[in-house]
């Protein structure tokens, strides 16, 4: 599975088995999909805080 992230250029796709499953997201909300480079998540084992670098075209929202 992939995070949530855009490409620059058209994609095809095209399964030869299996399924995929996509979600698009309206422009409108773009703001709200890419609002950082990074996100915290929690980590069981430390009980903190753990901070993910995301690359530029990634976003912090989990839609899983």
């Amino acid at each position: 599975m992939d995070r949530a992230h855009y490409s620059r250029f058209d994609q095809f796709v095209c399964m030869v088995d299996g399924e995929a499953n996509f979600r698009l997201v309206p422009h409108i909300n773009r703001a709200e999909m890419y609002a950082g480079h990074s996100s915290n998540v929690y980590n069981r084992r430390t009980h903190g805080l753990d901070e993910i670098k995301h690359k530029v075209n990634e976003s912090p929202v989990n839609l899983f």
